[in-house]
């Protein structure tokens, strides 16, 4: 069983009310709906926002925060789509068009890395604490 957070008002009285504490957004509660694309986007690029900010939202990664990577993505995505028709597609644009995926967490590897548990860094799951 998990134990039962004490109502706002008794802390508030008891004088060990924290709003910074309780007063949190919590992650669970985010809006579900992606931020707008940026006017800079479009044709391929603003395809491509929507299609990635749907996935994001299913993965719940998806916050304001994310705009401007995203917004770089998208950029880099539609460059992409011109360079592989031309063939000028080169290891240099690859390589970063690589990373920024990860930043966002579209690759299988980068989307299944392990996340810390916010116990787990209150206190250390091996036992060794106090050395």
């Amino acid at each position: 069983m998990s134990k039962q957070k004490t109502p706002y008002k008794p802390l508030e009285l008891s004088g060990s009310y924290k709003s910074a504490k309780y007063e949190r957004d919590d992650p669970e509660e985010r809006s579900l709906i992606p931020p707008t694309p940026p006017a800079i986007l479009e044709g391929e690029a603003l395809k491509e926002w929507e299609r990635v900010s749907k996935i994001m939202i299913v993965q719940k990664t998806l916050t304001e925060a994310h705009r401007g990577i995203l917004t770089q993505y998208c950029l880099m995505w539609a460059d992409m789509l011109k360079r592989l028709e031309v063939g000028e597609l080169t290891p240099a644009f690859h390589t970063a068009f690589r990373l920024v995926t990860v930043e966002l967490g579209l690759t299988p590897a980068s989307a299944e890395k392990p996340k810390v548990h916010k116990d787990a860094r209150k206190k250390n799951s091996l036992g060794f604490g106090s050395l």
